[in-house]
């Protein structure tokens, strides 16, 4: 189950830089989990949440 608070949350942390969307190869930032990416990619790409 995905929760809408955790994909707007990430994607304010990614969007400010604190966060990666995918994992980078020298990356020193954390990662969006896993069943989260999509998500957080298409609401920062749409502005809605699709899960």
């Amino acid at each position: 189950m995905l929760y809408a608070y955790k994909i707007k949350a990430y994607a304010y942390l990614v969007k400010v830089g604190r966060y990666d969307l995918e994992p980078v190869e020298s990356g020193t930032l954390p990662v969006v989990e896993e069943p989260y990416r999509e998500p957080v990619a298409l609401y920062l790409a749409t502005g809605e949440i699709m899960a």
